[in-house]
């Protein structure tokens, strides 16, 4: 979820590959002098589940081939021992068209060949590695620390500082790599994954409009501008899209029974492990604020895999639980929503407006004592 670029030789080219052409890509690797039991594994996502590949190596040669839709980042994995567990090093890159080279001494210090997509996407970690140094050096001069320095207040502050600071500084490069690069694929996937679960539409927004059509109209950015249409309907302000769901009794719930309370509304599913965690801080939370007109809507959405369960899984995990306020099963909520990743939560006011988003543990607490004093 728990969850994750491309510039391409011309517009009329672009617009082909993008919209009606497929991707043909065909990795050719080559690291060091490696063989069996070393293999090597590729994995992207499909848009409803990861597709894994792999491939044997022989005196440091490895070779995939395949199609896609659309460009997308994927990522290699080598795995240098027979049971998997260790000397795991992975490499991301993206898959597209035509040939791509891979080579070098690892896959961590290998260098990528391809086509325009890939030279974006070093490009973009060119841009980082001085933010990813800085993040580095600090990093050791904190190791170096005693651990009674470590747990002074001011030093408390000052990693509170520098992960504050390293953050904005990442975002500073994505933003302005998005404004160089209205016509990369690197920019459309730097917007959809690096922006947060629920992004704030007045800075992504328009950042989207910035990009050309040929990206807008490509598959991802087709699907992209629907969810930022979604989240302009969803954003901190707005009243929330009411909706109607079966709880796991079979009686209908809706959002609009439930004005007059401050209302959660939180998205989770029955195969995510963070999710699930979370129901021990929403037990302490309901428990605190349940009796000063606050309430939470679950609404767990369904596993579109067909992997990991089903409704019925869901009825026995909510029955195991016991879970104190109200849950419901399906899509509706979700899709309304825009919903790509769980956890994920909105906080409603008794008149139905939405006054929070994506907030959590400790600072969820904050704020309903601020509300509910």
């Amino acid at each position: 979820m728990y969850s994750k670029a491309i510039g391409l030789i011309g517009s009329c080219l672009l617009s082909s590959l993008l919209t009606t052409a497929q991707v043909n890509y065909v990795i050719k690797g080559k690291i060091g002098n490696l063989n069996m039991p070393a293999k090597m594994f590729l994995s992207y996502w499909t848009g409803s589940g990861y597709s894994n590949d792999s491939a044997d190596i022989k005196n440091g040669v490895f070779t995939f081939r395949g199609t896609f839709d659309y460009p997308e980042e994927a990522r290699l994995q080598l795995r240098r021992t027979v049971d998997q567990k260790n000397l795991v090093e992975v490499r991301s890159f993206y898959l597209e068209n035509g040939t791509i080279e891979v080579n070098g001494d690892s896959i961590r210090n290998s260098t990528v060949k391809g086509g325009q997509v890939n030279k974006d996407y070093e490009e973009l970690q060119a841009a980082l590695h001085p933010v990813r140094v800085k993040s580095w050096e600090f990093g050791v001069y904190y190791n170096s620390l005693s651990k009674e320095e470590r747990k002074t207040p001011a030093m408390d502050s000052t990693l509170k500082a520098n992960d504050l600071a390293t953050q904005n500084a990442t975002m500073q490069v994505y933003t302005n790599f998005i404004r160089q690069h209205p016509n990369s694929m690197v920019s459309l996937f730097l917007l959809r994954y690096q922006y947060g679960k629920v992004p704030d539409v007045r800075e992504v927004g328009p950042l989207f409009k910035l990009l050309t059509d040929n990206i807008k109209n490509s598959i991802p950015g087709k699907i992209y501008g629907k969810v930022i249409a979604l989240w302009e309907r969803t954003n901190i302000g707005q009243t929330a899209p009411d909706f109607t769901q079966k709880d796991s009794l079979d009686k209908a719930i809706s959002l609009s029974s439930l004005r007059g309370k401050y209302v959660l509304l939180n998205f989770w599913a029955t195969w995510c492990g963070p999710c699930i965690m979370e129901k021990r801080d929403l037990r302490k939370t309901y428990a605190n604020f349940s009796s000063r007109n606050f309430e939470i809507l679950d609404i767990s959405i369904t596993d579109t895999t067909g992997v990991f369960g089903d409704r019925q899984k869901w009825i026995k995990m909510v029955r195991n639980f016991k879970l104190p306020w109200i849950s419901v099963y399906g899509d509706e909520a979700r899709e309304l929503y825009g919903i790509e990743a769980v956890p994920n939560n909105f906080l409603l006011d008794p008149n139905g407006k939405i006054i929070a988003a994506n907030i959590h543990g400790p600072k969820l607490e904050a704020k309903l004592e601020e509300l509910l004093k």
